[in-house]
């Protein structure tokens, strides 16, 4: 598997100098497997890069422990319990060494997984999409699960993030050149704007780039994305995202 990821500070906290609040890692795993994460801190909470820094390591860590195969086994519900509470101890002492006791101030989404090249497994909390195509169908997705109400999502410090942790899981993907991509919520109004609505037309247009092998490192990726946001609200909100694909 080939993995390629970037991130890019929005207009908005250019102008302003503040830090880029999104976080994205991904590692290739002893046995060939990409796991990646992803996570975007919000821009109300003080703490939110703290958060999302957080995030992402808790769920590497978590995924690396765990590896696909045990995750299939696993039930969904101790999925969700453990891979919250990796996420929130950390979140705990990063809140202890700054003196803060309100959690919320580290509010940040998560979207990670573990990819192969038989299947997935993928979790999801909050804004942003994971998606997985085909260069002539999208076979999954995991949308934003906030749909109109774009004021509304939620964090893996959410009293009520264990209801809201989505899993997907499949052990058989089809058997040909595959694109899994992974975007917080700043490129995902990329997606659904030029899709006119429907990011899956956006995903499709990014894999005849991706799956013909015109992509060979990070830059590239970006510069893919700055094609493809053609309005200039598109680029307020900070980037991240990650590729992974079966195409070397």
């Amino acid at each position: 598997m080939t993995s390629y990821q970037f991130l890019k500070k929005g207009n908005r906290h250019i102008r302003t100098g503040e830090v880029c609040q999104d976080h994205t890692k991904h590692m290739v795993l002893s046995n060939g497997d990409v796991a990646f994460a992803l996570s975007d801190g919000a821009g109300s909470a003080t703490y939110a890069k703290d958060g999302a820094i957080c995030n992402v390591e808790g769920a590497l860590e978590f995924l690396q422990e765990q590896g696909q195969e045990k995750l299939f086994d696993m039930e969904d519900a101790e999925i969700r319990e453990h891979l919250l509470e990796s996420c929130r101890q950390r979140i705990q002492a990063v809140a202890e060494e700054l003196g803060c006791s309100d959690l919320r101030q580290f509010s940040a989404t998560l979207l990670c997984g573990i990819i192969s090249e038989t299947g997935y497994v993928c979790m999801h909390i909050g804004d942003g999409a994971i998606y997985g195509s085909t260069k002539e169908q999208v076979f999954f997705n995991s949308e934003p699960e906030n749909g109109a109400r774009s004021n509304i999502t939620f964090f893996t410090v959410s009293h009520d993030a264990e209801a809201h942790l989505r899993i997907d899981k499949n052990k058989d993907v089809p058997d040909e050149k595959l694109m899994y991509v992974a975007t917080t919520d700043g490129f995902y109004a990329t997606l659904e704007n030029r899709g006119y609505g429907n990011p899956e037309e956006s995903v499709l247009e990014m894999a005849g780039v991706v799956l013909k092998e015109l992509i060979h490192d990070n830059n590239d990726l970006l510069e893919l994305a700055l094609e493809m946001s053609e309005l200039e609200e598109e680029k307020t909100d900070d980037w991240s995202m990650i590729v992974i694909t079966n195409v070397l």
